[in-house]
């Protein structure tokens, strides 16, 4: 599973506001465990996610270095601590292949499809659409297909509705 920068930015936002049971935590937690009701749960995630991660939540949410150097080391630690421990990745060359408009975007979305990841979930559903994507529900869930690899785009309401059932079911 992928989660979108804004998964994780809301998950700590949630926790400054001492919020319990919201679907970004309950998406961060199933990462965390590395398991679920459907299965084993791989994170996947890259370097320039994580890097662009602590950007934005210095930039627009005044969260401290030592703070945001403890939540990337966090977030690479689930993933290596997965069930295949995938460290996280370094794509090279990879910024640019996909025609999307926001590079941080691209870059989550190149992240999903080079580490395999089943499930990129994101609330900025229509930003992750390339062309020749299968939206299969608008706004909550759509497929996107490149070398081989399919990559399922789902709201995070979507994959908590997954979670929840025990089953990932595409209508």
């Amino acid at each position: 599973m992928c989660l979108d920068l804004n998964v994780w930015v809301s998950n700590v936002l949630e926790l400054r506001m001492e919020r319990v049971g919201t679907t970004s935590q309950q998406l961060v937690q199933t990462v965390a465990a590395g398991f679920c009701s459907i299965g084993p749960v791989q994170l996947v995630v890259s370097w320039p996610v994580l890097d662009r991660l602590g950007v934005v939540l210095q930039r627009e949410f005044s969260v401290s270095d030592d703070a945001v150097q403890d939540i990337v080391q966090a977030i690479a630690r689930i993933a290596e601590a997965g069930p295949d421990m995938h460290a996280p990745y370094v794509l090279l060359g990879g910024t640019g292949v996909l025609p999307l408009r926001d590079i941080e975007d691209r870059h989550v979305l190149e992240t999903a499809l080079a580490g395999k990841a089943d499930v990129l979930v994101t609330s900025n559903f229509d930003d992750f659409l390339p062309p020749r994507s299968v939206v299969v529900e608008r706004g909550e869930l759509a497929i996107v297909r490149r070398d081989g690899h399919q990559v399922i785009i789902a709201h995070p309401r979507q994959m908590r509705r997954w979670l929840n059932a025990g089953a990932i079911t595409l209508p």
